[in-house]
């Protein structure tokens, strides 16, 4: 769900927080998925195609974070640096409980 939608809902900026993937990790996961070759197999140019969901993506991505900073939610960037443990704890420690 977008930020605005959440903050449009009255959701409290500690009870949401969104984790938002860099271009290169998504990338670099993508192309690990089987349904995503799959998806693209039948694109007269698997790579081009490829590249254009790369790309908006990001787009989209980089919205959400700007949306999320500006109502004052928090944001997490995932880059493939910090191991899924430390993020969970990261996210733990940013949300309030209910």
């Amino acid at each position: 769900m977008l930020p605005e939608l959440l903050a449009g809902a009255g959701v409290p900026r500690d009870q949401a927080v969104w984790l938002v993937p860099t271009e290169d990790f998504q990338r670099h996961h993508y192309r690990q998925r089987t349904w995503a070759r799959d998806l693209l197999a039948a694109a007269p140019d698997p790579e081009a195609a490829f590249d254009r969901w790369m790309q908006r993506d990001a787009l989209f991505a980089r919205r959400v974070a700007v949306q999320a900073r500006n109502l004052g939610y928090p944001i997490i960037i995932v880059d493939g640096t910090t191991d899924a443990g430390h993020i969970a704890t990261t996210v733990d420690g940013l949300l309030s409980p209910l």
